[in-house]
């Protein structure tokens, strides 16, 4: 179980520049004490890279060229993160509808790492980007005056900072992150549904959820911690979390998934529904290595075939 859960840390992790520990936990459904043990696995592998809050990936090439002694990834960083950060706007405009930008490592000359990546030193999370990118075009896509249910966890919270632009809205939240980017805000009507605060992605979940979710009909449904596999369809990491997300899928007239490319093609412990459940995907297109764009291509096929529309950001 504790390998198959570090394979799945590990294609987290490559999906994006940079991961946080609280990211890993909601996705993985485990404590932050868990995920430091994973990370410091894959980390003696030479697969990750430990950094403050979280871990950056190591490309394996790099790692196995390193002999002895040899700390150059520390100072020149992988072409994984080095392609992220050389992606432009016009890059992902260019990605067609339901297909992934594969980017290639910059060739010829010497790497220079513009960020730090030394444990105990903080650096800007870049994964934040392709969050704040789906956020802003999750948000765009809702009419003014919907009534709006939002899972948990870093993306929904993403989400909940775009909404006001959106506004007049009545926003259900089942984090505590988006409720606190939502207080106070004008024109937004904020329901914060009861339920056990877990620790980690502060997500409100239990009985007590459960029983709020009884009694709302909703618009439209976030979800944005769900995985996505032609198989098994859209799962998630715990049994919990499933019930609530059907149930929540039940309250929705319709339910846009907001996925970062990392979560699909995986298949998570509890499965939710089918693929062509929902009503919308948006994802982003900071792809870097052919194994995970594989796994992407077929999720988004498959969504394709079902005519479910997918927004790749």
């Amino acid at each position: 179980m504790s390998t198959d859960r570090q394979d799945l840390a590990l294609r987290l992790v490559r999906a994006s520049d940079r991961t946080s520990l609280q990211d890993l936990a909601t996705r993985l459904g485990v404590s932050q004490m868990t995920v430091r043990r994973d990370l410091d696995e894959l980390e003696r592998q030479g697969l990750v890279q430990r950094v403050r809050g979280g871990a950056v990936p190591l490309h394996p090439r790099l790692h196995a060229a390193r002999g002895p002694g040899d700390d150059r990834s520390a100072h020149e960083g992988s072409p994984v993160e080095r392609s992220s950060r050389e992606r432009s706007p016009q890059d992902r405009a260019a990605a067609p509808a339901g297909q992934l930008l594969l980017r290639a490592p910059a060739s010829g000359g010497s790497a220079q790492r513009p960020r730090t990546e030394h444990r105990g030193r903080a650096e800007p999370p870049a994964a934040g980007d392709a969050r704040q990118r789906i956020g802003r075009a999750v948000a765009a896509s809702l009419s003014p005056g919907s009534t709006v249910l939002l899972d948990a966890g870093p993306l929904a919270a993403a989400v909940a900072e775009h909404l006001p632009d959106r506004a007049p809205l009545t926003v259900a939240v089942l984090g505590l992150p988006a409720a606190l980017a939502l207080v106070d805000t004008p024109g937004i009507t904020l329901l914060v549904l009861g339920g056990q605060a877990r620790g980690g992605d502060r997500a409100l979940d239990g009985p007590l959820a459960l029983a709020a979710l009884g009694v709302l009909d909703v618009d439209v449904l976030i979800a944005s911690t769900l995985t996505g596999n032609p198989a098994t369809g859209w799962s998630t990491t715990s049994l919990e979390g499933a019930e609530l997300l059907r149930t929540a899928m039940d309250r929705a007239e319709r339910t846009v998934v907001a996925a970062e490319a990392g979560a699909l093609g995986v298949r998570s412990l509890a499965r939710v529904a089918p693929l062509p459940a929902v009503s919308a995907v948006f994802t982003d297109a900071a792809v870097h290595d052919e194994a995970t764009a594989a796994r992407a291509g077929e999720v988004l096929r498959a969504l394709a075939a079902a005519s479910v529309p997918v927004t790749v950001v």
